[in-house]
């Protein structure tokens, strides 16, 4: 029996590719201008905000004027509409905002509009730009963006002056061009689907570490890098799923608790199950389960998962981490030397040359120290 471990910790958390990787430690490092431009960051958005007048008002004060503002709004439409209206409807008629884009976009070309087409997207509000009664939005659905202008003849004036940054809204128009050649949705219909209550950092300019690995999501809605350092984790993930299961390997779920912990040296987390009334540990590697599923007939088999290693933490390791661990039979160590090389080599995704080009001397490095 031979067996070979990829340890994918550097590439799957090095970036806090993970939602719920959270730092134990400080992560601001750098000359003292640097430090000190996070510690103003931390500062301005934890206490102090510039609002879309140009003065500065509270986190929570601007909460406040947004559910106050939320609330008159709907008293308007209900007294208006009756106590039918619905401030978030449901919306399920509509078109992903890429296949808009790229179904429209060639067909037209500057200041030409196509009136016959109506289609209906939602996407989240990242800027408002005013021009008297005409307003020109900017949505992002996912990776894409698209530019909504909201001309003076728009009759729901109402629902413009309640939309704001980081709002959720659904939008149906045409397609059209503009005399600089972007393309551009005109707005014929809108509704508020969900409301965003507090005030968004400036996209791009989300930068002290300790509040981006904190305060996840809100990195991942103003800086879009994030969001493809996600999406190339998911298909490297789905390329080496691909590749075992191609080669008849089977794919398997270990315990995750057990009484010890075993298949590598490391210092594990430690718990209790009350109901069996035993101290269990977290596993530091899923070695020991898979070499008894080897035992037990299963040929070719690999996992990937969580370990959990209670020892030192800094930029590069987290205490919780990515793992995949494969076994064959009747291979030898060239064999198996042979397919880590191959799964390098078709595994190799464009994303990670392009922004770690580092990440893969990386890897190899790793299984070699394994």
């Amino acid at each position: 029996l031979c067996s070979s471990m990829l340890l994918l910790r550097g590439l799957f958390h090095s970036k806090r590719a993970s939602i719920n990787s959270l730092p134990l430690v400080p992560l601001t490092r750098g000359s003292l201008s640097v430090s000190h431009q996070c510690s103003r960051q931390r500062r301005s958005y934890g206490v102090v905000h510039s609002n879309e007048d140009g003065g500065s008002a509270t986190r929570t004060d601007y909460f406040q004027e947004r559910k106050e503002s939320l609330n008159s709004f709907l008293e308007d439409r209900t007294a208006k509409q009756g106590p039918s209206f619905n401030l978030y409807p449901v919306h399920l008629q509509q078109m992903p905002m890429g296949k808009f884009v790229e179904l429209h976009a060639a067909t037209l070309v500057e200041k030409q509009e196509n009136k016959e087409v109506v289609e209906s997207i939602e996407g989240r509000i990242q800027s408002v730009r005013n021009m008297g009664r005409m307003v020109f939005m900017s949505l992002t659905q996912g990776v894409h963006k698209l530019q909504v202008k909201f001309q003076a003849t728009f009759e729901d004036r109402e629902l413009l002056a309640v939309l704001r940054r980081g709002d959720v809204i659904a939008v149906a128009g045409h397609p059209s061009k503009t005399p600089r050649g972007e393309f551009t949705m005109v707005a014929h219909t809108a509704n508020l689907l969900s409301p965003c209550l507090h005030d968004l950092p400036a996209f791009n300019n989300f930068l002290d570490p300790e509040l981006r690995y904190r305060m996840r999501h809100v990195d991942m809605l103003v800086n879009k890098k994030v969001n493809e350092t996600f999406r190339a984790r998911a298909q490297i993930l789905q390329q080496i799923r691909s590749f075992f299961d191609e080669r008849d390997f089977v794919e398997v779920e270990t315990p995750i608790m057990s009484h010890s912990a075993g298949g590598a040296a490391a210092t594990p987390f430690r718990t209790r199950s009350e109901s069996l009334k035993a101290d269990l540990s977290l596993r530091i590697a899923p070695e020991l389960y898979l070499k008894q599923l080897v035992v037990g007939g299963l040929d070719r088999v690999y996992e990937m998962g969580k370990s959990f290693r209670n020892e030192s933490i800094d930029h590069s390791h987290n205490p919780e981490f990515t793992t995949c661990e494969f076994y064959q039979a009747y291979s030898d160590y060239y064999q198996v030397m042979d397919t880590t090389e191959t799964l390098f080599r078709s595994s190799r995704h464009p994303f990670i040359f392009s922004l770690y080009p580092s990440s893969y001397l990386i890897l190899i490095l790793l299984l070699l120290q394994y």
